[in-house]
């Protein structure tokens, strides 16, 4: 029984270690991947508090929207979603001095009120893809914060 301990207790102590630290030894193209999976499912949540943390306090996407503008539109378009499903297709992700783009494409699929028909319609039909740019603002792993999203099909709308 001792024998068994000495050795299953270092065993758990490195699992441990690795498991904290895992977030650590990923490289800075995954840790901005895992970034961008989670604002797109705080998005579909409808989680704006959360959303907002993951956005640098400067962000404005082409639309001239500043962060507090951007999740109250975000809000008021997906207000009337009873049910919402976003999913996300990466293309590309580049990472250059802190700074990554994440290209791809959202396909919406829900149901509600409003305009939720035709918000999915629109999301569902562009051919471009979007461009979310973050930008890393510590050491941390977790420190990577939106500071622009746009689409270039969108960019002669305004809200």
């Amino acid at each position: 029984m001792q024998r068994l301990l000495r050795i299953l207790i270092p065993v758990l102590l490195v699992l441990t270690l690795l498991w904290f630290l895992w977030p650590y030894l990923q490289s800075e193209k995954r840790q901005v991947e895992n970034m961008h999976r989670k604002l797109i499912s705080l998005a579909a949540a409808r989680n704006w508090t959360g959303a907002s943390e993951l956005m640098t306090s400067d962000y404005e996407d082409e639309w001239g929207h500043n962060r507090e503008d951007a999740l109250g539109l975000a809000s008021e378009l997906f207000q009337g979603f009873l049910y919402l499903n976003i999913e996300w297709e990466t293309t590309e992700v580049t990472v250059n001095q802190g700074i990554a783009k994440v290209r791809g494409y959202a396909k919406m699929n829900g149901s509600g009120g409003g305009f939720s028909s035709e918000i999915i319609s629109k999301v569902n039909s562009l051919e471009k893809p979007w461009v979310f740019t973050w930008r890393k603002e510590s050491w941390k792993p977790n420190s990577w914060k939106l500071v622009s999203a746009k689409n270039e099909e969108l960019a002669n709308i305004r809200f």
